[in-house]
């Protein structure tokens, strides 16, 4: 229900914040974002894509939990790629940051940009953890071919 719940808060947030592109197809029940902010940042990778022509990613349920799981580990202090089976993206931060900022340094980062803008990947995922007791917050963008 909390899921379901989060999923509706999200698309009327999606629809009504001025996006240029039209929000992508919605995740099946119980494997969408892991947060607000995954969701946004998803949808500003597929905005940013979109303005150079590359295909929309739909979001991947295996490549969303991964991503999450893997921030969860970032956000616990191991800031390293994870070598799994997905293009990657990683960041770093502290807690309280907009999704915002997350895609701005991600754009600001030609290997970071490059990877999300790649036209290769047709899917993916997006997770973000904060750390409570360090104020650490972890990212990661994962894309499937």
């Amino acid at each position: 229900m909390r899921r379901l719940f989060v999923a509706v808060a999200l698309a009327f947030m999606l629809a009504t914040a001025g996006f240029a592109c039209a929000p992508t197809k919605p995740p099946p029940p119980g494997c969408g974002p892991d947060h607000p902010i995954s969701a946004e940042v998803f949808q500003m990778v597929n905005d940013a894509r979109a303005q150079v022509g590359a295909r929309q990613l739909a979001w991947n349920c295996a490549a969303g939990q991964f991503a999450h799981d893997w921030a969860v580990h970032i956000a616990q202090g191991d800031y390293r790629h994870s070598g799994g089976p997905y293009g990657e993206n990683i960041w770093t931060t502290h807690c309280g940051i907009t999704a915002a900022e997350i895609h701005f340094a991600y754009m600001t980062s030609p290997a970071h940009r490059a990877n999300l803008l790649d036209s290769r990947y047709h899917s993916g995922g997006v997770g973000v953890a904060c750390n409570g007791a360090t104020n650490v917050l972890g990212n990661a963008e994962e894309f499937a071919f």
